[in-house]
C-alpha cells in the first residue's frame, strides 16, 4: 500500500536530515551539462514545460553523486532522500501529471544505455501519500532544526536558539493530534524526538529561553510543570536511541545560577554540621569547650554577686541617709 510505503519515512527521518548538507552542497555545484541535459529531457519527454527543471536536476545531480562516491552503507538512505525531494518537488507543480514514479520511468527511457547508473535507486522511487508526505516533512524539520540547535560547528551561533525555539513550536503544534493511549507511527516518531531532545537539554542547556522539557502526547501542562521543577520526563518509549555527544561534566550547564546559589548554601550548612559533630564527639574540642563555658558561666556569676553586693550596699545608704534626715 502507498500509505505504507510512505510511512516507512518516519523512522529514517533523523537519517534524512542528517543527509542534508551533503545533498545541498551535491545540489549547489554549479554544473551547467545538467542544465542542458534537463532541458533537452524536458524538451522531448515532458510538454517542454520548465516546472520540471528542479526535480529533473534533483535527479541528474543525486545519481551522479552516489555513482561517483558509491557509498554502500549510504546509497539506501541517499535514495530515499531523493524520493522524499522529488515527491516534494512533484507536488509543488499546479496540475502536475507525473508521480514519482512516472517522472523517474521518463529519465530511464531517455538514458536508457546507461541503465546501470538508474538501477542504482531500484525500488526507491515511490509515490508518498500526500498526508504522510507532510508528517515526513513534520519529522524532518524537526530533526534539521534539532542538528542545528545541538551542532559544536554551526556557523551562526547566534541563531542556535532559534532552532531550539522551532523545535518546540514544531513538537507542540503537531503532538496535539497524538493521545497519550492511541498513537499511530507518527506519534511514535513525535515521541522518539522528544526524549532526544529531552535528553540533550538535561546535559547541555545553553539558552534560557528556550524550553526544556518537551511533553508526552495528552499531557500539555506536563512540561510547563517539569520546567519549574528543573526536571525533564528521561524516560524512553524505546532505549535504542542514540546520541552522538559526549555528555560529561564540562557541557552540564542546564543549572541556574539561583539554583547553583541554593545548592552551594545546602552543602556549605551540611559540610558545617559534619565538622562540628565530628569536633565535637572526636576530639578534645568537646573538653575545651566545657571547660570555657565553665570559666564563662563562673565569671558571670562573679560579675552578678559583685553587682547584687553593690546595690545592697547602694540601699543601705539609700537608707541610712533618709533615716537621718528624719
Amino acid at each position: 500500500m502507498l500509505s505504507e510505503k510512505g510511512e516507512n519515512y518516519y523512522e529514517i527521518a533523523k537519517g534524512l536530515a542528517s543527509y542534508e548538507t551533503t545533498y545541498n552542497n551535491t545540489m549547489n555545484k554549479p554544473e551547467e551539462n545538467y542544465d542542458s541535459l534537463c532541458t533537452q529531457i524536458i524538451s522531448n519527454n515532458l510538454d517542454d514545460t520548465t516546472d520540471f527543471m528542479k526535480p529533473c536536476l534533483e535527479i541528474l545531480k543525486n545519481l551522479s553523486y552516489i555513482k561517483r562516491n558509491n557509498y554502500e552503507p549510504d546509497i539506501n538512505i541517499q535514495c530515499k532522500y531523493m524520493n522524499f525531494r522529488i515527491n516534494n518537488q512533484l507536488k509543488e507543480i499546479i496540475g502536475r501529471q507525473y508521480a514519482a514514479p512516472d517522472f523517474y520511468e521518463k529519465f530511464k527511457t531517455h538514458y536508457s544505455n546507461d541503465m546501470k547508473n538508474w538501477n542504482i535507486c531500484k525500488g526507491e522511487i515511490q509515490e508518498i501519500n500526500r498526508e504522510i508526505l507532510k508528517n515526513i516533512e513534520v519529522l524532518y524539520k524537526l530533526y534539521s532544526n534539532f542538528n542545528n540547535f545541538t551542532s559544536s560547528n554551526l556557523s551562526t551561533p547566534d541563531k542556535r536558539c532559534d532552532y531550539g525555539d522551532e523545535c518546540v513550536n514544531l513538537y507542540e503544534i503537531n503532538v496535539k493530534s497524538c493521545t497519550a493511549h492511541e498513537q499511530n507511527k507518527f506519534c511514535k516518531e513525535l515521541i522518539r524526538f522528544k526524549e532526544l531532545y529531552n535528553k540533550h537539554t538535561k546535559f547541555k542547556y545553553v539558552c534560557e529561553n528556550v524550553k526544556k522539557c518537551l511533553p508526552n502526547p495528552g499531557a500539555e501542562s506536563q512540561s510547563q510543570l517539569l520546567q519549574n521543577i528543573g526536571k525533564c520526563d528521561g524516560s524512553s518509549v524505546e532505549n535504542d536511541i542514540s546520541e552522538d555527544e559526549d555528555l560529561n561534566e564540562d557541557n552540564f550547564v542546564g543549572m541556574s545560577s539561583l539554583q547553583f546559589s541554593v545548592a552551594l548554601a545546602i552543602i556549605l550548612l551540611l559540610i558545617m554540621c559534619f565538622l562540628f559533630f565530628f569536633f565535637f564527639k572526636f576530639t578534645p574540642f568537646r573538653s575545651l569547650l566545657h571547660t570555657h563555658l565553665g570559666i564563662i558561666k563562673n565569671m558571670l556569676e562573679m560579675k552578678n554577686e559583685k553587682n547584687n553586693q553593690l546595690l545592697s550596699c547602694e540601699y543601705e545608704h539609700d537608707f541610712t541617709n533618709v533615716h537621718n534626715s528624719n
